[in-house]
Parts: structure tokens; sequence; C-alpha cells
């Protein structure tokens, strides 16, 4: 918490630079400018390591939304029912906090009550009075002598039709008032007005149709709702433009992908032909295998055969020679010698 309020202590030197909300060039070189001689400030007093420049701009940025999120739980709690746990107290670096930054960065602005008085009367009081209404009504001057509080100040509907001068339209809205719909304020009783205190409203005043500033819509930049034909129709036209834009992109992606699909189709043709090939290819080769495998067995069973032949005819051969001998040594007496 130390080195957190020292740190904050620092920035509340340059809080006129640091927290100023614009953007320009010029400004932002000079608040980089300031951040650097903070950064040289907080690592010159020695309360902590080294910190960076973007460090420091960092933990600044996390302290600011640390502030939001615990004033953010107090209001909760503040505007709660009550009940649970106590509220936390609000911590001292908070208000460090808040003296650095604006508070309506972090508490937000506080609301006033939504009515129609100021702006048609921007001279009367903040708090207007029955007597600066009833010198309205008889067309004298205010008198500021009289006041009552705000929680006490009350009007009837003859000093609200005076007070909120407006042009009716020709065919008055009607209003809905206790689930009726009611035709228009004529119609009701006054009696029937009844006073909410701590505002100045009554019921009667939901049977009036709403002021000439209500029923005129404003633009951002303070032109009425009838000008805003022109903004309109540029919006139309700049839609219109951007649909033919888009229109277009999408033809020409349509058209690309029916190219791809003729390229992916031509494709497809190609490699379907280049299996054909292969497997005719393939087919071609194994018979041509086949047919020498073939041949070569025929051509085995062919020398096989021829073999064959040939004892068969040197056994004859052999045979023929035997005999031949045999006559020979039967002429010569070499067989009856040997009887």
């Amino acid at each position: 918490n130390l080195l957190l309020t020292r740190s904050v202590n620092i920035v509340k030197k340059y809080k006129h630079i640091v927290e100023n909300k614009e953007t320009d060039g010029a400004t932002t070189a000079t608040k980089n400018k300031a951040w650097e001689d903070l950064g040289k400030e907080f690592n010159a007093q020695g309360i902590s390591h080294f910190r960076s420049t973007p460090t420091l701009r960092t933990k600044w940025k996390a302290l600011k939304k640390d502030a939001r999120k615990e004033n953010a739980e107090y209001r909760r709690y503040a505007n709660g029912t009550g009940g649970g746990p106590p509220a936390k107290p609000v911590s001292t670096l908070y208000d460090k906090v808040l003296d650095v930054v604006d508070r309506k960065s972090i508490e937000g602005c506080k609301g006033s009550p939504d009515m129609e008085y100021e702006f048609l009367h921007p001279n009367a009081p903040a708090t207007p009075t029955i007597g600066h209404s009833l010198a309205l009504y008889n067309g004298n001057e205010p008198s500021t002598s009289t006041s009552v509080p705000q929680h006490q100040y009350m009007m009837d509907d003859s000093i609200d039709n005076h007070i909120l001068e407006e042009e009716m339209e020709d065919d008055p809205i009607p209003t809905m008032l206790d689930g009726v719909i009611q035709p228009s304020s004529d119609a009701l009783d006054k009696t029937t007005s009844t006073i909410w205190n701590r505002s100045g409203y009554t019921s009667g005043m939901f049977s009036k149709p709403r002021s000439k500033l209500l029923r005129t819509s404003r633009s951002s930049v303070g032109k009425p709702a009838s000008r805003n034909y022109d903004v309109q129709s540029k919006n139309l036209s700049k839609k219109k433009d951007v649909l033919e834009l888009q229109e277009q992109h999408f033809l020409k992606l349509s058209s690309n992908q029916e190219l791809e699909k003729a390229y992916l189709l031509a494709k497809i043709k190609r490699e379907e032909d280049l299996h054909e090939m292969d497997v005719a290819s393939r087919k071609a080769k194994d018979k041509r295998d086949a047919d020498i495998h073939l041949a070569e067995v025929t051509e085995r069973l062919i020398r096989k055969q021829r073999e064959k032949e040939l004892f068969d005819l040197a056994k004859q051969k052999l045979m023929l020679e035997v005999s031949i001998l045999k006559n020979d040594l039967g002429h010569l007496g070499i067989g009856n010698n040997n009887e």
C-alpha cells in the first residue's frame, strides 16, 4: 500500500497532463514525455525495483479500474435493501485516486428530475414555487418573496396548460390511465389529479398529450426530425451501393466457383483417363508376362521331350552295338570255347 500511495502521489503531480482528454499529436507527445519524467522520478526514489514507463502506465490504469470497481460495490450496497454482511469501507487509496482523476469518470453524474419546466422557462428558478406559477398564469412578473419546498410544489390543470404551452394536434393522441384509454384532458375531472410529493407531477398530467418538445424529436446535430429524410435517403443510397457491391462480389464468387468446378471436373476426367491407361498398361504387362511364362514352360517341355527322344535313340544304338558284338564273337568261336 505504501508503494501504491507514493505512486499515486507522483502521478498527482502530472495529473494535468496524463489525465488530459485531448488526443491530438502534440498532447500525445506531451503525455509520453510526462510519463517518461514520471518513471524517472519513481525509479529515483528507490522505493522499489526498476519499473519501465509502460509498466507504470498499465499499473495506473489498473488502479483506476479497481477504484471504479470499489465505487460500484459501495454504491450497490448503499442502494440495496439492507441485510447481509456490512459494507466494506472505502479505502484511502481510492480517495487518493479520486483526487487525481475526474470524480465523474468513476462516480458518474448525479441525475435530476426529468421535467419540461426549465426548457419552456429558462429564467425560472431552479425550484419552482406556487407564487412563481401564479404570476406566470396572471401575466405578472414572478415574485420570489414567497416560496415553498419542492416536495410541496404543485400546479392545477389551468396553470399547467399555461406553463406547458403547445400546439395541439388535430387528432389528440389518446392516453392510457389505469388500463383505460382516455380521450383528452377535458373529459377528466380535476378532482382525479393526485399530487405526488417530491416531483411536482400529478396524475392528471397523464391525460394530456405530449408537449411539443417531446413530439418533435431532435437528431444528434440539433436538426428537426423532418430534415432527417435527406440523411435517411443518403443512408439508403449508401446501403444500396453496398448491396450492389456485395451482389457484384457474389457474382464474381459464383463465376469463380463455376471456373473452379470446371477445372475440378477436367482434373477428375484427366485422372480417370490416367487411371484407365494405367490399368490397361498393367493388364497388357500381366498378359505379356503370362505369355512369356507359358512360352518358357512350353520350351522346357519340348526340351525335355527332345532329350528323352535322344536318350532312347542312344539306348537303341547301344543295344544294336551290343548285338553286333555278340554276333561277331559268335563267328569267332569264342562262345563255343567258353562252353
